[in-house]
Parts: C-alpha cells; sequence; structure tokens
C-alpha cells in the first residue's frame, strides 16, 4: 500500500509543477503625477527627439486613474519614441496592453516591445490609428 501512494503522489507532480503562475499586472498608480515611471528605461528609434514619457490622470481609463502617455508632439516622420520596463525577464510570457491614441498627425500609434537590447534592437508589435493597422 506505500508504493502505491508513493506513486501517485510522483504521478501528481509533472502536472502541478506546470500550473502557470497568476498574472502579473502592472500600472502607474503607485508613481508620482508629471514624472516619468519608475523602473522604466526611455528613448526612440529613428530620428528626432527621444520622447517625453510621463505618468497622467486618465478617467476615461480602463486602468484608472493613473496611465503612461507620450507627451512629445515632435512631428519627425521616421521617430519611434520608446518605454521600456528596466527589468522585464520571463519565458514563454502572454503580454498585453491598452492603447488609446490621443493625438498626432504623422502617428497615432503605440504597441507592445520584447527583447530589447536598444533602441534599434528589439521585436515590436505596434497598431496605428492613423494607417488602419
Amino acid at each position: 500500500m506505500k508504493s502505491f501512494s508513493l506513486l501517485v503522489v510522483l504521478s501528481c507532480l509533472p502536472a502541478a509543477a506546470q500550473v502557470p503562475p497568476p498574472p502579473q499586472i502592472s500600472g502607474f498608480d503607485l508613481d508620482a503625477m508629471n514624472s516619468a515611471p519608475k523602473g522604466f528605461s526611455c528613448s526612440r528609434t529613428g530620428e528626432g527627439r527621444p520622447g517625453v514619457w510621463r505618468v497622467v490622470r486618465d478617467g476615461s481609463a480602463p486602468s484608472q486613474p493613473h496611465v503612461l502617455g507620450q507627451m512629445d508632439a515632435d512631428a519627425t516622420g521616421y521617430r519611434f519614441p520608446l518605454c521600456v520596463f528596466d527589468q522585464a525577464v520571463g519565458v514563454d510570457l502572454d503580454l498585453s496592453v491598452r492603447i488609446k491614441p490621443v493625438s498626432g498627425r504623422e502617428d497615432q500609434a503605440g504597441g507592445l516591445v520584447w527583447r530589447y537590447r536598444d533602441p534599434d534592437n528589439y521585436y515590436v508589435a505596434r497598431v496605428n490609428a492613423l494607417a488602419g493597422c
């Protein structure tokens, strides 16, 4: 009888080890208003100014009250401001972001960056309200 109990426990271990951890949801509610978010590095791909990222209040956002906004209206054509979480490390990630285009003549875009090495070496999934994609 002891060996049967041991076999049951061992056969359950692999299934228990595959239970995914609970999702981590990050927000900006603990960051100071009108400041750059803590733990993030800001840069840009392309030309023009690097961009100004600030934590701002948005009562219409699904993740109220604070959101991250790119506040610089530089109209340079080939310009992609980046705000990258410095300590993101993971395997088999499921990433998501909510984006609200507010203004812009060249772009009204946003997205997710992963495997970031430097401003010219990363993967991106990006949407642009002005391009219809």
